[in-house]
């Protein structure tokens, strides 16, 4: 059995000369002494574990494999064991899932309920980390579980205490922050036994993030200041930096600003000292947002522009994305609508590029995978084709062996004893100095995972940052629309269905009354959610101006006006883009006499961009239809087609509706789209009751064809009976 050992192993170095360039020389003479025993399956392992951090994942698994190899040959269950493991939690970093389970669970069939109980425990770890990988949450959460039962049964203290850190993060990802908390505190318990400051300071942390996402500020702000001094006492400037920003971000929460600005600019000077770019450029964001928050705007200015900068130096895409959509929002409130578009269009042009690059990183992944399979089968085959030169060469070498053996076997019995004591000795201390580095190199992956774990928290808090933002510009966007009581004084008796997709709308109404003339519009902007909102504000502005300033009071003429400005606001001929809107405008006259009846007429005179006036006669039990001008507002048009001007009188009691598309363009849960004939059928039931009525039916007619599907697009439906 030694004799097949030793020929494998021979084997094994003489394929490690193969990709002999890339080990250090140190590595290479340490394997170049191991010898084919229980410690040099350590010290494969070990070294293994060293070149897959580094990233070069066929040499890990060829080290690996060659001590799963040699622990078969020598009968080393352990080694077995282990070796297994470690090529598992490498399929795992790969992304190759499959493969990870089965040598998981092959290494759990090769121990024997009693044998190993750590090395047990140890894959239940990996394994309930694959499974959350995986999305398999109560999988996962079982393996913990029993990883928990084995460490609890021989009193592993250490393994005791990993296991609740990891419940811990695992319930506050599923937001189950009580039972979060509650291994946190068993955590706890154990790292002030001992007396672990810094893992200590961590859980404090941790704690103060669960309180303040449960909005329990004061407890949040208690555990904040508790990790804020123990990183003080031991002089962690990493640790005081990212505990000073959770507290920037905390009085944030609570709109109290100046301490929201007072923490982060302690937070920023430290992480301008210790901390990475990244870091930096991320608290300048987080600073500036709060100056826009404030109203501060010159602060919110530079301080955003100087991350901005920093973000398009490092190539930081996802930070560059963000500056850009406050300094947008920035200049919309300041009025600044041209430098505002402009922001905007390099946020949107930068998403693209953020979800493109995820494109192509997929694909490199797959083709990693690939490469990897097909690497692994050719070495399958190699190993074969070597075992069985191996076989005829042990053959050979047995014959010689024996010839030569009485001849020199107690002379080289000596000389082995005493070289493979000498090689023990190095090995030993190359195995001490191996031991030294691994130690340093889990310290710094504790480090990274902490990192990691502030980003999360920090895009968490980018995310709430930004809803409020556009809560706020949605205050902007309501305070744009015409008031209720504007709405009632001029039209008596409508109603409005209007139900933005997003928190702002792409879709919004406007009303105005000249002389003795009432215009009412409803507009549909290209898109929807903050793109679309930005252009019902200058769409909102450029009607203003027409009606108001200019006069202008034909239907017909205020379309091609609007486009004209349109055109120019947004520099269309220049830039060559096809955003615009589709309008629906109507001009609504006083009484009219009729002719043949002393009852009085309304006159009412429709031009359309893509939209059309739907209307019922009072005494008529139908819906009836004007197209609008088949043309949009904006855009680069083929063919210049003039704007059509319609007019009707309806008696008293008739009622006409103006709409974006967004009704009609709702799916079922069938995803077949609702249409004008659809909407036209459920106006015709409608119109005769009043107008609140109307609005309520609509909005259960909607509900019920939609089915509990995800809206698609901003809805306005407008009803006006003269």
């Amino acid at each position: 059995m030694k004799r097949k050992s030793l020929l494998l192993f021979v084997i094994l170095l003489s394929a490690f000369q193969i990709v002999h360039g890339q080990l250090s020389d140190s590595l290479q003479q340490v394997l170049s002494q191991t010898k084919p025993d229980t410690q040099g399956v350590i010290i494969l392992l070990k070294i293994a574990s060293r070149y897959n951090q580094k990233g070069q994942t066929i040499l890990s698994d060829s080290l690996a494999q060659a001590a799963l190899d040699i622990s078969v040959s020598i009968g080393y269950l352990k080694g077995e064991v282990r070796s297994l493991h470690r090529l598992g939690y490498f399929a795992q970093n790969k992304g190759a899932y499959k493969k990870s389970a089965q040598l998981y669970q092959l290494a759990l069939q090769k121990l024997e309920s009693e044998q190993h109980p750590i090395t047990k425990a140890k894959i239940y770890d990996s394994f309930s980390i694959l499974l959350y990988e995986q999305g398999k949450i109560s999988e996962s959460e079982q393996y913990r579980r029993k990883s928990l039962k084995i460490y609890e049964s021989v009193k592993n203290v250490e393994g005791i205490t990993n296991t609740y850190m990891s419940l811990g993060r695992m319930f506050k990802g599923q937001q189950q922050f009580d039972k979060a908390l509650s291994y946190y505190d068993l955590a706890l318990t154990s790292y002030q036994k001992s007396r672990d400051d810094f893992n200590i300071a961590l859980i404090y942390r941790r704690k103060g993030v669960i309180y303040r996402m449960l909005k329990n500020y004061p407890k949040a702000e208690t555990f904040y200041f508790k990790a804020l001094d123990i990183y003080k006492q031991r002089g962690s400037k990493r640790g005081e930096a990212s505990t000073l920003y959770n507290l920037g971000l905390l009085y944030g929460y609570q709109k109290d600003y100046p301490k929201a600005t007072d923490f982060m600019i302690k937070s920023l000077e430290i992480k301008r000292e210790v901390g990475t770019k990244r870091q930096v450029v991320n608290s300048l964001t987080n600073l500036g947002k709060v100056f826009l928050l404030t109203g501060e705007l010159d602060r919110a200015d530079t301080t955003l522009k100087q991350a901005l900068e920093m973000a398009e130096k490092q190539g930081m895409k996802d930070l560059m994305m963000y500056n850009y959509e406050n300094l947008a929002l920035l200049d919309s409130t300041r009025g600044n609508m041209s430098d505002a578009w402009s922001y905007l269009r390099k946020h949107l042009k930068v998403v693209g590029q953020v979800m493109s690059d995820k494109g192509e990183r997929t694909l490199l992944e797959l083709r990693t995978k690939y490469e990897t399979e097909k690497k692994e089968k050719e070495n399958t085959l190699l190993k074969r084709e070597k075992a069985l030169q191996a076989q005829q060469l042990s053959n050979q070498y047995l014959w010689l062996g024996i010839i030569t053996v009485a001849f020199l076997s107690t002379l080289a019995l000596a000389i082995i004893l005493y070289r493979y004591y000498r090689s023990k000795q190095k090995a030993n201390h190359k195995l001490s100095l191996l031991n030294k580095e691994l130690q340093l190199q889990q310290e710094e992956i504790k480090n990274q995972r902490d990192f990691i774990e502030q980003q999360n928290d920090s895009l968490f808090e980018k995310n709430t940052l930004i809803t409020q933002s556009i809560k706020a510009a949605k205050s902007i966007q309501d305070a744009m629309l015409p008031f209720n009581s504007r709405l009632e004084e001029l039209l008596k008796d409508y109603f409005c269905l209007y139900l933005p997709k997003d928190i702002v709308s792409g879709d919004f109404y406007w009303i105005e009354k000249s002389e003795n003339q009432v215009f009412i519009a409803a507009v549909d902007c290209t898109g929807h959610g903050v793109p679309g909102a930005f252009m019902s504000m200058i769409t909102n502005a450029l009607l203003d101006q027409i009606i108001k300033v200019q006069k202008l009071n034909s239907p017909a003429l205020i379309l091609e006006e609007l486009n004209t400005k349109f055109n120019y606001a947004l520099k269309q001929q220049a830039n060559n883009h096809n955003l615009g809107m589709d309008v629906g405008l109507c001009k609504i006259e006083a009484d009219i006499p009729a002719s043949s009846t002393k009852t009085s007429q309304t006159k009412v005179t429709f031009a359309g961009a893509r939209r059309p006036l739907y209307y019922a006669p009072a005494s008529d039990n139908a819906i009836a239809e004007i197209r609008g001008s088949r043309r949009s507002i904006g855009g680069q048009a083929r063919k210049k087609i003039p704007f059509q001007e319609h007019v009707i009188l309806l008696q008293s009691g008739g009622i006409f509706y103006l709409s974006s598309d967004g009704y009609a363009d709702q799916n079922d849960f069938q995803r077949k789209k609702m249409g004008t004939v659809y909407l036209k059928g459920v106006l015709a039931k409608v119109y005769q009751l009043p107008a609140n009525q109307q609005k309520n039916t609509l909005l259960k007619e909607l509900k019920n064809y939609m089915h509990n599907t995800t809206q698609r697009d901003d809805i306005l439906l407008i009803g006006v009976r003269v």
